[in-house]
């Protein structure tokens, strides 16, 4: 390797290091209407383009593995779906965004050249899913703050619940293969108070589910444990903590509002279901749901007051948006790296990859959950999810290498 390509492959490494850390916040800078640039977004593509002159410079890296074909299905679903949108830029704004979720972060992500890389990346991305969760404390403890804003780094509760659906199930995985008491006992501790600080119902049903999963994949005992401390969490803590969590958690995903109203969450599901079976194949436009849900209403009844913010199905976001075949592209990206990691986890050996292996299957489901009720590709979510879907491959790839 000649010293260009050496320092190349330092500065990439460098500034993979910086996504992990800036890329889990909905941040930004606003730089044209409704379009915000992130402090990840310049640095995810600056650093792929180190990384692919150091492919031109270092042929072996030319092997370099490719994103599933899902992910080129599903984009090129965004940009068939693009040709007969209202709004054209916003498909093609969202096309842009999710080349770089599922196309530069990925690659950059899934070609770390060593395990010992893949461990660091690892341990880091838990390190800061740590300092988000203390940021979601802190902000639970200021009274000041509404329930709907305990949003940690992210704009609101939905996402935030959404963020951690997929790190709380990771941690959980990880603690359960790993050796180290100081860590295990950390982890631990940080999926306890992610448990505390939600206030979006829908996440807390995904990480309930993803946890029972997790801890069942490892034994009777661990689930037993889990269910026992979860129930005693769930039905003597929450009820008693300053935000009264429980109803909190309740009213975020009732069916009917105070004035017995069907919530105008699900009556805008019922519309979206219309504007799919009038747009099965391509959808109305990837980034056109919010222009065109308003004409599928009908005559159902709209109660007062408006939608809360990041609290759509995206699923029927997606088959609205981009078609039934787009979103089967999707959902067969997170059936891929879940397929992945669950085989990695039944195949591995050493505890360390069993794991990893398992809590990447569990942040899928997770994540797959908390979609029911919230649209979880945005800003701070995205790149993380990434990472996950890396995390699988690289699960997958050690075990190819051990063959």
């Amino acid at each position: 390797m000649t010293r260009a390509a050496d320092l190349l492959q330092r500065l990439v490494w460098y500034g993979l290091l910086a996504i992990v850390v800036v890329s889990p916040t909905q941040y930004g800078v606003e730089v044209i209407p409704k379009t915000h640039l992130s402090l990840a977004d310049p640095l995810i593509w600056g650093v792929f383009a180190l990384w692919l002159v150091g492919v031109v410079l270092s042929p072996v890296r030319l092997r370099s593995r490719f994103p599933p074909a899902m992910v080129w299905l599903f984009v090129m679903a965004g940009v068939v779906s693009a040709v007969h949108a209202v709004h054209p830029l916003k498909s093609v704004k969202d096309i842009f965004q999710y080349l770089e979720y599922f196309g530069a972060a990925y690659l950059l992500l899934v070609n770390v050249p060593d395990e010992v890389g893949v461990r660091r990346l690892v341990d880091l991305f838990l390190a800061v899913a740590s300092v988000v969760v203390l940021v979601g404390v802190a902000q639970y403890a200021m009274v000041r703050i509404g329930d709907f804003k305990v949003g940690a780094t992210f704009g609101n509760r939905n996402v935030f619940g959404g963020y951690l659906a997929m790190v709380v199930p990771l941690m959980a995985g990880v603690a359960l293969f790993e050796p180290n008491r100081w860590r295990r006992a950390w982890l631990w501790s940080m999926v306890t108070l992610a448990l505390l600080v939600t206030l979006s119902g829908g996440a807390l049903i995904a990480m309930a589910v993803a946890l029972a999963v997790v801890t069942m994949a490892r034994g009777r005992v661990a689930f037993v444990a889990f269910a026992v401390v979860f129930l005693l969490i769930l039905l003597v803590v929450l009820p008693r903590l300053p935000r009264h969590n429980d109803a909190v958690l309740n009213d975020s995903v009732c069916l009917f509002n105070d004035k017995n109203e069907v919530s105008l969450r699900y009556t805008e599901w019922q519309a979206a279901t219309v504007m799919i079976a009038e747009n099965p194949w391509c959808g109305v436009g990837l980034g056109n749901f919010q222009d065109n849900i308003g004409g599928y209403f009908g005559v159902l009844p709209r109660p007062t007051g408006v939608v809360e913010h990041d609290s759509e199905n995206l699923y029927l976001v997606l088959a609205s948006s981009v078609g039934l075949p787009g979103l089967a592209c999707f959902l067969g990206l997170l059936l891929t790296g879940g397929l992945r990691a669950a085989r990695r986890f039944v195949t591995a050996a050493e505890p360390h990859d069993k794991g990893l292996a398992l809590g990447v299957a569990g942040a899928l489901l997770g994540f797959a959950i908390c979609c029911i009720w919230s649209p979880l590709l945005v800003r701070g979510i995205g790149v993380p999810l990434a990472m996950i879907l890396a995390f699988a491959a690289l699960a997958d790839r050690a075990e190819t290498r051990a063959a």
